[in-house]
């Protein structure tokens, strides 16, 4: 199961210490989407895949932005990419 969960810092701390204590095995995803710009034709299907909206499409341009600091590092968007412009990093 995956939560996403936000808070302040030691809000989420306190949180992750009750799941722990209780004897729930947690696990922290690493961030690592790697986004190719080059790559990228901004078509847009990666953002609908994104839970967290780490990935929109914004601006007049209409151009794909990724805000890492968002990212849950599910990686639902990486298959999404028919241009292969998204990868988990190693």
């Amino acid at each position: 199961m995956m939560v996403f969960m936000e808070g302040e810092t030691s809000e989420l701390k306190a949180a992750l210490a009750y799941l722990r204590k209780g004897g729930v095995k947690v696990a922290l995803p690493e961030k690592g989407l790697v986004r190719d710009e080059d790559s990228c034709v901004d078509c847009g299907a990666c953002t609908a895949h994104c839970l967290p909206k780490a990935l929109s499409i914004q601006g007049e341009q209409r151009r794909v932005v990724y805000e890492e600091e968002k990212c849950i590092a599910c990686f639902l968007c990486v298959p999404a990419c028919a241009y292969g412009a998204l990868r988990a990093a190693l």
